[in-house]
């Protein structure tokens, strides 16, 4: 097999691009023999770099492509419950040492060196097999100054400052936006390590784009840069979008959606979804539901409105995540590498007071105080402890019982996964259509639980 290591970028894209359409299995016909463990983590990557480009897997601080400091990098996806493909892990650029990052200076570090310029790889993931990943698209990518650099510089100072103060221990993947210091190894008591001014051992970790940041990578590379730049159009700084966002909705606090609306002639359908994104898209006069906002992308943004009750303000309703497939939570190793902690980065809600959850007047629709919120280190534990409940119940296997009710079906599919009433902060309900529509990527006795996603619990 040639080594690509030297190759020149066009030679290395090209024959990228020859990869295209290929399950990762077809690369060499003694992947079979070479490849111990179909399932084992990393495998798809190793098989890319090796038999796509002749590399062997290595640990070495300089970029794979040397000859034009070039990093190779595989993005897996993941189908939704709507089709829709999503990023499925953190990308990781490379492993930190404690003892070498506190005299490191960013322009010279490891990290930067990694981040230079990247190939991508995309593969749509085979849960079943993972050698049968199909690889889908290849591009070459140089994160933009303008927008992200500066940001992701920030994020390595910060790890760096906390294991300079002795803190490692104290890391948190949540403290940085793009460029996450996530936990690495199994999490168990072998994947502690000594740190630099302190006894504490701290756990293993590795610098990782957050799968917010590479999907909207992926988003925008297929959209050939057609995101709105909220800090180019409204003339602020990248790190003072939200709170201009912010300012303009507060504008509107105790007026009704109606009102708002008629201002901004919008149309709002009360049932829709997508309300609080049509309402933040009219207040920063945007135009079309289908435009991407680069900054919330990339950060992982959220946009939600948040229903709660005129006068007592309880909350009406969950917050619900996208379908995510049982196989996909049973194969996550721990929660920060989870999707549903992708989700749990930054969300923008809007408080809507109702009369009641049925209420479909916009007149009668109060808007809140809109705010920025994530979850504290303390609240992410407790959910982190909640997430282990679910994964571990999948693992052990759902015990699944048919139930005879007085309904058009005549019966309903009853679970054993632990109940809302068990949780504080997350639980798992149905995200289907109907009762028929089930999540095929796990059986469970010869059964199959209709479609379920997490919600948020709202308080």
């Amino acid at each position: 097999m040639k080594s690509y290591a030297h190759a020149t970028e066009a030679e290395i894209l090209a024959r990228a691009r020859q990869l295209l359409g290929k399950r990762v299995s077809e690369l060499h016909e003694l992947v079979a023999d070479v490849m111990v463990n179909n399932n084992e983590k990393g495998q798809v990557g190793n098989v890319i770099q090796h038999f796509g480009f002749g590399l062997p897997p290595n640990s070495l601080a300089e970029p794979d492509f040397a000859g034009e400091s070039i990093e190779l990098k595989i993005i897996p996806l993941t189908r939704s419950g709507k089709g829709r493909l999503r990023v499925k892990e953190r990308t990781k650029v490379c492993s930190i040492n404690y003892q070498s990052l506190v005299k490191e200076v960013w322009g010279e570090s490891h990290a930067h060196a990694k981040l230079n310029k990247i190939l991508f790889i995309v593969v749509e993931h085979d849960y079943e097999q993972k050698l049968d990943s199909k690889i889908i698209d290849a591009f070459i990518f140089r994160v933009p100054e303008a927008e992200d650099y500066s940001v992701i510089q920030s994020d390595w100072e910060r790890t760096q400052s906390t294991v300079r103060e002795g803190r490692a221990h104290e890391i948190s993947e949540s403290h940085n936006k793009i460029l996450a210091a996530s936990r690495a190894g199994s999490g168990g008591p072998k994947d502690l390590t000594i740190q630099p001014y302190s006894d504490i051992k701290a756990p293993k970790r590795a610098f990782s784009l957050k799968p917010n940041y590479t999907n909207a990578i992926l988003e925008e590379y297929k959209a050939k840069g057609k995101m709105i730049s909220l800090s180019e159009l409204l003339g602020v700084p990248s790190d003072s979008v939200l709170n201009e966002t912010l300012r303009r909705l507060h504008e509107w606090e105790g007026k009704s959606v109606a009102a708002f609306a008629d201002n901004f002639q919008l149309s709002l359908n009360p049932k829709s979804k997508s309300v609080a994104s049509s309402m933040i898209r009219a207040a920063l006069g945007l135009k079309g539901e289908k435009t991407r906002i680069r900054e919330f992308e990339r950060e992982g943004i959220i946009l939600k409105t948040q229903s709660r009750k005129i006068g007592t303000g309880e909350a009406l309703e969950h917050l619900s995540f996208p379908h995510q497939p049982m196989r996909s939570i049973y194969e996550e190793e721990y929660f920060e590498d989870s999707q549903l902690a992708s989700y749990l980065q930054n969300f923008l809600f809007i408080p809507i007071y109702k009369p009641s959850k049925k209420s479909y007047n916009l007149a009668e629709w109060k808007i809140g105080r809109a705010y920025h919120w994530k979850p504290s280190d303390k609240e992410l534990y407790d959910i982190k402890e909640e997430w282990t409940l679910f994964r571990d119940k999948i693992r052990e296997g759902i015990n699944l019982t048919k139930v005879s009710v007085n309904s058009k079906r005549g019966f309903i599919i009853k679970n054993d996964l632990p109940k809302s009433s068990e949780t504080r902060y997350i639980h798992m309900r149905p995200h289907g259509r109907d009762g028929s529509d089930v999540d095929k990527s796990m059986d469970f006795n010869g059964k199959y639980i209709v479609k379920m996603s997490f919600w948020l619990t709202q308080h």
